[in-house]
């Protein structure tokens, strides 16, 4: 019943404009969240990491905690699964990834859920702002 923000990450990507960049924005969405909440529905976050080897869930809350401040797990999750699940998550949205050379090579994408459970938006890359983001939870 909450409009959704969902994202994909490693909590190893080496690239600074990839899942770190991607961590940043959401960090910056989840201070605004107040600010965009409508009726009392506040917007949630989710962070799924499609690294199912290293990434278990206290590896994911420690990363969070860089992110968050102060930490609200209510608003926004950081999850993994098996790598069944994962790869049939990350397919619904698009979403590429493999492992070569030690890491993960792999595309970017972020989802905006409505609170009706229906796709609304996807932002494609790196290149999408905190404040397209807020806008298009306004618009809900």
């Amino acid at each position: 019943g909450r409009p959704l923000l969902l994202t994909f990450i490693y909590t190893r990507c080496p690239l600074p404009d990839y899942c770190p960049r991607t961590s940043r924005n959401f960090s910056e969405v989840y201070r605004e969240l107040e600010s965009v909440a409508k009726t009392g529905q506040k917007p949630h976050l989710l962070t799924v990491s499609f690294d199912t080897e290293y990434d278990t869930p206290a590896v994911l809350r420690e990363y969070a905690r860089r992110y968050m401040n102060p930490p609200d797990f209510g608003a926004w999750e950081f999850a993994t699964g098996s790598p069944e699940d994962i790869k049939n998550i990350t397919g619904h949205f698009g979403l590429i990834y493999r492992k070569e050379s030690g890491q993960i090579t792999h595309s970017l994408v972020t989802a905006l859920i409505g609170a009706d459970g229906k796709l609304k938006q996807i932002f494609q890359g790196n290149e999408w702002t905190p404040s397209q983001v807020l806008n298009a939870f306004r618009d809900q």
